[in-house]
């Protein structure tokens, strides 16, 4: 932050507002974090029973029911152009107190690569918002194996992060249910982020507060199915924008507050990509295809 020449703050929620965790640990949830905090807000004393790189649901009290974050950072955009060894910490015995643990920048021992789990010769898709040449599929090939490994842990790429488009927006949500209900079925109910405590709460008994937004989409007290999701962005680390979207299951509105400004905007974070310092080449060669195709939203249907 420093060298973009910004101060780093923190928003203030309003008085009485509680995050999730709180909430449930009030209701006897044993609630943990593991253990990015980026909340563009500093989370109270109170918010987790455990919050590091070793934290887990097994160090509850026994029978006591929890609420477990793991952040599975693989799959950031910065590991398409590097490696940390924090990102591997998700392995068993992951939350005892001999396991290795790592900072956010530490290096794979003797500066290694992760592995390229897509063979060099396998064909990838390459969305037509981006350059077709072989640094950007290596940077395909490099997400996919990312994701293969996050799979295990289980047990983006430009344009794909801070704008509003559905390559950036459209995020899987993956339930599984302790009886096995619904195994395997796809819901294409529209679902928003602003849903997730609700639903959370729902299923767990806790009454919503009333600042809570969203609705729940789960369980007996679920609310009818959504026609709208709606989306923002404003800044983008060092850049600022205004663009607002709606979305129902077959249209997308997105409405730009400042059209003098480009599509693109110079992030700096986002340009160490293989991937985007290829589409700039590109641009300043005057290489670059003119694609229009409607599910990647390149066409302007307003009209």
């Amino acid at each position: 932050m420093a060298t973009l020449g910004l101060k780093p703050y923190y928003a203030i929620p309003d008085t009485g507002v509680k995050m999730m965790s709180q909430l449930l640990r009030e209701h006897g949830y044993f609630c943990t974090n593991s253990d990015k905090t980026d909340y563009q807000f500093r989370e109270p004393r109170t918010a987790w029973d455990e919050n590091s790189s070793r934290a887990h649901w097994r160090h509850r009290p026994p029978g006591m029911p929890f609420f477990s974050v793991f952040n599975l950072e693989i799959t950031h955009e910065s590991q398409i152009w590097t490696t940390y060894a924090k990102n591997f910490r998700y392995r068993p015995g992951m939350e005892t107190d001999t396991a290795q643990t790592w900072n956010w920048d530490d290096p794979l021992p003797g500066g290694g690569q992760m592995p390229l789990l897509v063979p060099e010769d396998l064909p990838v898709p390459v969305p037509p918002y981006l350059a077709d040449t072989e640094v950007t599929r290596r940077d395909i090939r490099r997400l996919y194996s990312n994701i293969q490994m996050m799979d295990e842990q289980v047990g983006s790429l430009p344009r794909g992060k801070r704008l509003l488009y559905d390559s950036g927006i459209r995020v899987p949500m993956i339930v599984a249910w302790p009886d096995g209900r619904r195994a395997g079925q796809i819901d294409s109910s529209l679902f928003s982020f602003v849903d997730l405590a609700p639903t959370t709460f729902r299923l767990a008994g806790v009454d919503l507060p009333a600042y809570c937004e969203g609705q729940a989409i789960l369980g007996e007290a679920a609310a009818p199915p959504r026609d709208y999701v709606f989306a923002h962005t404003d800044r983008e680390d060092e850049e600022y924008d205004r663009i607002r979207a709606a979305r129902d299951r077959r249209y997308k509105y997105l409405r730009n507050a400042f059209p003098e400004r480009p599509y693109y905007l110079p992030v700096d974070y986002r340009e160490q990509m293989g991937a985007m310092q290829e589409l700039l080449r590109l641009r300043d060669a005057g290489q670059l295809d003119d694609v229009q195709a409607d599910p990647y939203e390149l066409h302007n249907l307003a009209g």
